[in-house]
C-alpha cells in the first residue's frame, strides 16, 4: 500500500525532505531572518541515539574527562554552577507517543532529550536529559557565531523498515496502515515549523524568505508531487554523500585527539 501525499504547495516545494533524513540527518535548509544572512536550519531526525538519555548527572563524568572537559566547560557555567541557557540558538522538538505527542520549543538547553519531559535536579524517571542536540548546538554556534534553528523529531525504539519506511519503500518491502507513520510524523513536524518560523526564532522577518535552490531534476521531482519516490532513489547521492562526509571527517577527528 502507497500512501498519496497531497498536491504540492508553493510551501512544500521549499523545504523538501529526503527519506535519507529518517536514519539520522543534519540537513540544512536556508530561510530567512530579520538579519541580513538566512537564518540556517539543522534538522536532527533518528531512534533513541538521536533522542537521548542522558541524564543531566552525566554532566559530571564529562568533567572529569580531558577528552570532554571542553565541551563540558562550554555547557556547564562552572563559576554559577549552573547549566547554560543558549538563547541565539532555538530549538523545535517533537517526541513521546503518536497519539500522544510531546512538543517542545524555545532556546537550546538541557531538556530535550528522551521524551522531552523531566525536572532540573531530579533523578530518576523524572531526570531532565539531553541528547545530541546540546553538543551539536554548542559546537555549531561558536563555529556560524549566529542564530540558527535546530528542527529535531525522534522515537526509541522504532523499526527503519517498518516506523520510519518512506513511501517510496512501501511498495518494496509492503505494510500495513501503521507502516511509515513516524516518517511521517517527522516530515509533517518539519513543515509545520517552517510554515511558520516566526513562531520559534524571534525577530524573524517572513518577508526575507529566501527561496531554496534546487537542481533541475529536483524541482522537476516536487512539482510531480514524487519527493520521495524517484527522487529518494535518484537524487538523494549529494545527499548521503555529504552526510558520509561529514560523519568521516568527524571520526578522524576524534581518532587524533589523544
Amino acid at each position: 500500500m502507497e500512501r498519496n501525499h497531497p498536491a504540492p504547495t508553493p510551501f512544500m516545494k521549499r523545504p523538501h525532505i529526503p527519506a535519507t533524513i529518517a536514519l539520522l540527518a543534519l540537513a540544512l535548509l536556508p530561510v530567512a531572518s530579520a538579519q541580513t544572512k538566512p537564518l540556517k536550519v539543522y534538522i536532527l531526525a533518528g531512534q533513541s541515539n538521536m533522542q537521548g538519555h542522558a541524564a543531566e548527572g552525566m554532566l559530571l563524568g564529562m568533567a572529569a574527562d580531558p577528552l570532554t572537559k571542553p565541551l563540558h566547560d562550554k555547557i556547564v557555567d562552572t563559576e554559577q554552577g549552573k547549566t547554560r541557557v543558549f538563547e541565539d540558538v532555538r530549538m523545535a522538538a517533537l517526541s513521546g507517543k503518536l497519539e500522544e505527542p510531546v512538543t517542545k520549543s524555545g532556546p537550546l538547553a538541557l531538556g530535550y532529550g528522551g521524551d522531552l519531559g523531566g525536572q532540573p535536579g531530579a533523578s530518576g524517571k523524572n531526570a531532565i536529559k539531553f541528547g545530541p542536540e546540546l553538543g551539536f548546538g554548542v559546537t555549531m554556534r561558536e563555529h556560524l557565531q549566529e542564530p540558527f534553528l535546530i528542527i529535531k523529531t525522534a522515537w526509541g525504539g522504532k523499526s527503519l523498515r517498518k516506523d520510519f519506511l518512506s513511501p517510496s519503500g512501501v511498495p518494496v518491502v509492503g505494510g500495513d496502515a501503521t507502516t511509515g507513520a513516524h516518517y511521517q510524523a517527522m516530515s509533517d513536524h518539519v513543515r509545520a515549523v517552517l510554515a511558520d518560523p516566526a513562531k520559534y526564532v524571534p525577530g524573524y522577518d517572513p518577508k526575507q524568505m529566501n527561496d531554496i535552490i534546487y537542481t533541475r531534476e529536483e524541482q522537476e521531482y516536487m512539482e510531480m508531487n514524487q519527493c520521495n519516490k524517484g527522487y529518494h532513489y535518484h537524487g538523494s547521492g549529494k545527499i548521503l554523500g555529504r552526510i558520509g562526509e561529514a560523519f568521516a571527517k568527524a571520526m578522524i577527528a576524534m581518532n587524533k585527539q589523544p
